[in-house]
């Protein structure tokens, strides 16, 4: 028997199992054989397993450990038997199973390795219930099923919001990302104590085939069940006080918004949305006083009184933002009384107050997340570390810290900086409740960002971490170029445009239609010898671009919450934020608002595309600029190539905070960063064929095979040929 520290430890709890342990056993025996591991078997039987799994042990070429718990040790039913296992094990990974075989051991190191590849500190391994069938399903409990999965997540929508099955029994963690001190088992379905109580966790899924049970009969009786409604209230109860205490002061002080809002407008001949404003003051002082008195009473808070008061003020205000076009539609266009649709505009953002009162206004002190560093290589080229998970930059994120990093982000109060005068500074104004920046140029640049920020890792990558990039790489000799790029047979294709064009429809339909290879739809990384480098951030779709894509794996939630989505997240909302930044109003802290609010839809190209083909490098063959308009379609004169390229990537950085720090950003020492990335893209794109296509439709993907891949596909002249209709996985011509 291996002696040595085990990879992967099973925890598998066991009650009157007697039959499965044999097979159980064998089945485990050939599927962990590449792996050093331990099984502790954590039993509560009446039946003799206990002993069989002993007599069984020596047979197998892995440690395996019983721990037997009499009767009166058994508090917490299966709950309580997993958090004894996890106790006990002492591998780095634990894998927590049913011994039934209702997990069958077969899917363990696909598991084990997912979680190890992913990054992810918890792995859940949902049943897929449409392979099942009824082979281990009925069709009332697979009902039963969705209806409690569905009703979990109403509940706790932010820890199990993440998880498709959360009622699973099968999933692989991070031993040291879980604190056996901090659960509270009950019952059987010890996954959802895990991960309400520990909301921090980077989750990922895995989806298996459920089995019939081997042998026995399931435990899941009515004492089970009233196990696991215990389990619910008392989480909900304990985590959501102070919810039902907020909820209580907020409608009475709904009750004073509205009678200060008939004031000003039946007495004071104002109009309904000035009122509104103006009530909202009243009814501000009036939640606060008792939030501040009753709500989060006896608690020590990181914040001081006055920041507090402030803070209030400025989320109800911004609020007010959100709710005064609601009361315009529900007044002017569908004729609600006044009075009613100011109840509705409250009522919509009430569980928004509350998330920000509790997670950052009234922030308890010592309640901060711990902070875990995230790690992201980019081709060897730019390592980064951040304080926060940034999903743009996902594939790129590797479990090893780097030696040095040429990036740090870093989330935290400004009170724990100290000055720095050397430093790129901007700051809105509102302290911690806004948006700030600080940034350290140099060999390795160090950025600090606002708390709020952390809240809103989307604004955080693409108004700060995305344009200090830009310059990071023009000191190691790259440009990040704003254009997508797919490639046939190595030859890359540039398609270059202004922001909100149509460049990510455009390379959605020919990668659906052609076949090509994705690398970005965005951004892509240029060296000075043409090598372009893939820098695939999640898609930022439209209403429009999912109807471009039929194949595109979304929802119904997703599609609905879409509607919404594309209008916030528009071309309109973008020129606004920018005219905002224009007039100096704190245009960069309403979008980390918004964006918390409403998340941009963003998907990664296999949810809208499947089976799509990636590659990591291209060599650069082609360019194309796309623009709207009357069909039009000439090849570029190579003097008018990069002046074209310059403007559209500046485009895509006219967002506050840029225009204000870009002069600074862009230089370092001696170095014109800006010159520099002109002379490298110059030298580069210069030299390589070109085309303008101006389209009414903004069908440019049908023209894009035809212009640059004529001779590959056979049409002998591509620059004005029609293209004709080719299946993706179509063998083509090769040539020149």
């Amino acid at each position: 028997m291996d002696s040595s520290v085990p990879e992967i430890s099973l925890v598998i709890p066991t009650r009157n199992e007697a039959d499965c342990i044999d097979p159980l056993l064998s089945r485990l025996a050939r599927a962990l054989q590449p792996y050093c591991a331990e099984i502790i078997f954590v039993d509560d039987s009446s039946d003799g397993t206990a002993s069989l799994i002993e007599r069984a042990a020596p047979s197998f070429g892995f440690e395996i450990r019983t721990i037997h718990r009499p009767p009166e040790a058994r508090e917490g039913g299966l709950g309580g038997a997993v958090v004894a296992g996890i106790r006990a094990a002492r591998a780095p990974w634990v894998c927590v199973m049913d011994a039934d075989l209702q997990h069958p051991p077969e899917i363990i190191p696909e598991l084990f390795e997912t979680a190890r590849s992913s990054g992810a500190d918890l792995v859940a391994a949902g049943r897929d219930l449409r392979r099942s069938g009824n082979r281990a399903f009925s069709l009332s409990r697979a009902v039963t099923s969705r209806g409690l999965n569905g009703m979990l997540r109403l509940l706790f929508p932010g820890p199990l919001g993440k998880v498709n099955d959360p009622l699973s029994g099968l999933f692989v963690f991070r031993t040291d990302r879980i604190d056996p001190d901090r659960l509270v088992p009950r019952g059987y379905k010890i996954l959802i104590d895990i991960l309400v109580r520990h909301p921090e966790l980077k989750v990922d899924n895995f989806s298996f085939e459920f089995q019939a049970r081997h042998a026995g009969e399931s435990k899941a009786g009515i004492r089970e069940a009233v196990r696991f409604l215990h389990l619910l209230s008392g989480i909900w109860l304990v985590q959501n006080a102070s919810l039902l205490r907020f909820l209580a002061v907020g409608l009475t002080g709904l009750l004073v918004n509205s009678a200060l809002l008939a004031l000003f407008v039946e007495s004071g001949r104002m109009h309904y949305l000035w009122g509104a404003g103006l009530a909202t003051q009243g009814s501000t002082l009036w939640n606060y006083m008792w939030t501040e008195r009753w709500v989060f009473r006896g608690e020590a808070h990181r914040r001081p009184g006055l920041q507090r008061f402030a803070a209030f003020f400025l989320m109800n205000n911004l609020l007010l933002l959100v709710r005064a076009p609601v009361l315009g539609i529900l007044v002017d266009w569908i004729g609600f009384n006044y009075l009613v649709a100011n109840v509705v505009s409250i009522a919509l953002v009430a569980l928004t107050r509350f998330g920000w009162s509790r997670h950052w206004i009234w922030q308890k002190t010592g309640s901060a997340p711990e902070q875990r560093e995230y790690f992201y290589d980019i081709h060897g080229i730019v390592r980064i570390g951040s304080t926060v998970r940034l999903p743009e930059l996902e594939s790129f994120l590797v479990e090893t810290q780097p030696a040095v990093a040429d990036l740090s982000v870093v989330v935290a109060p400004k009170e724990t900086l100290n000055a720095d005068p050397a430093a790129i500074e901007y700051d809105e104004g509102f302290g911690d409740a806004g948006f700030w920046l600080r940034i350290r140029t140099g060999d390795s640049t160090r950025v600090w960002a606002s708390p709020l920020l952390g809240r809103s890792p989307h604004v955080l990558y693409t108004n700060v971490v995305e344009p200090v990039l830009r310059w990071t790489l023009v000191r190691k000799g790259y440009v990040l170029i704003h254009g997508a790029c797919m490639a046939y047979q190595g030859r890359g294709l540039l398609i270059s445009a202004a922001t909100d064009t149509g460049k990510t429809t455009t390379i959605l339909k020919s990668l659906a239609e052609y076949p090509f290879e994705f690398l970005s739809d965005d951004m892509v990384i240029l060296d000075r010898d043409g090598c372009l480098y893939a820098y695939p951030k999640p898609l930022t779709i439209s209403l429009h671009t999912l109807r471009a894509v039929p194949t595109a794996e979304l929802s119904l939630g997703e599609r609905l919450r879409l509607q919404i989505q594309s209008r916030i997240h528009s071309r309109l909302g973008r020129r606004l934020g920018i005219l905002f930044g224009n007039i100096r109003l704190p245009a960069a802290t309403l979008n980390a608002y918004l964006q918390i609010v409403v998340p941009p839809p963003k998907y990664r190209i296999e949810r809208l595309i499947p089976g799509v083909r990636r590659r990591e490098t291209a060599r650069l063959a082609h360019l194309a600029v796309i623009e709207r308009g009357p069909v039009h379609e000439n090849i570029l004169p190579q003097r008018q190539i990069f002046p074209i390229l310059a403007r559209n990537i500046e485009d895509a950085y006219g967002f506050p905070p840029y225009p204000q720090i870009a002069g600074s950003l862009s230089r370092s020492g001696e170095r014109d960063l800006h010159q520099e990335e002109a002379d490298l893209l110059r030298a580069v794109v210069e030299k390589i064929p070109a085309v303008y296509i101006h389209r009414e439709e903004f069908d440019w993907w049908r023209r894009l095979p035809a212009v640059f891949y004529g001779e590959l596909f056979g049409i002998s002249d591509p620059i004005s040929a029609r293209y004709p209709t080719v299946p993706r996985d179509a063998v083509v011509k090769t040539g020149g």
